[in-house]
């Protein structure tokens, strides 16, 4: 009888055990989602009135929480260069800038952020303006109003709510570098679209493991109870 409480107590440890270990995984998923990855490349063009393209390039900065942003912008052919570091895991800049500019926060808040143009760089508010949805994706929705002496402007953005992945963006400009209305092309937004499907997924069968594993543990605890009671 002892044996047989030993063993049943034994194999409860063994399941609790790798509950907890599997629930490890997910802090450590999150946190490598979270962290804007170096090095890195993107870019994303943009259909507008002229030709418009973005292309930045993350390496590791200086310290080791540290990233270093270098955008090369082409705006009908004419090149301009930006750059600045950002903190790997908030996205937020350390020097170099007052607010956000190409990357957004992990699970943003419905709430405003500071926001630097790359045609202005004066930090102005990106307030939240309510929920959004591109290509079935949940999204919250961002608008900034830029003025910087003849340059003035709109962006206004769609962040994934749970990643902060751009899903799409705007930008309604006047004087500057151009004119008119510019938002990003279809091709960006599919590949934007694509990479937040699979990010999501990834949280949501996090989400689904975690109840399960914690579900097998409160089992297998009142399994274990009955057993020592009914000794």
């Amino acid at each position: 009888m002892f044996i047989v409480g030993v063993r049943r107590a034994r194999i409860a440890a063994v399941v609790l055990l790798a509950c907890f270990a599997v629930n490890l995984i997910a802090p450590v998923v999150i946190s490598a989602q979270r962290a804007m990855p170096r090095p890195a490349e993107f870019t994303s063009t943009y259909d507008g009135p002229v030709p418009f393209t973005v292309e930045t390039t993350l390496t590791q900065g200086a310290k080791k929480d540290e990233v270093d942003v270098n955008a090369r912008l082409l705006i009908d052919g004419t090149e301009h260069r930006d750059s600045y570091t950002a903190n790997a895991a908030t996205t937020f800049p350390v020097r170099d800038r007052g607010g956000l500019t190409y990357f957004f926060p992990y699970q943003p808040e419905r709430r405003s952020y500071p926001y630097s143009d790359p045609f202005s760089l004066e930090a102005v508010p990106m307030d939240y303006v309510g929920p959004g949805n591109v290509a079935g994706l949940e999204t919250y929705k961002y608008q900034a109003e830029i003025t910087d002496g003849d340059y003035r402007a709109e962006r206004i953005v769609d962040l994934e709510r749970r990643t902060g992945r751009v899903l799409d963006e705007t930008w309604t400009t006047s004087g500057g570098p151009a004119e008119g209305f510019f938002r990003l092309s279809d091709e960006s937004r599919a590949r934007a679209v694509d990479k937040a499907r699979s990010e999501v997924a990834v949280l949501r069968a996090l989400q689904v493991l975690a109840w399960v594993t914690r579900f097998v543990a409160v089992l297998t605890l009142a399994w274990l109870a009955v057993a020592f009671a009914r000794r």
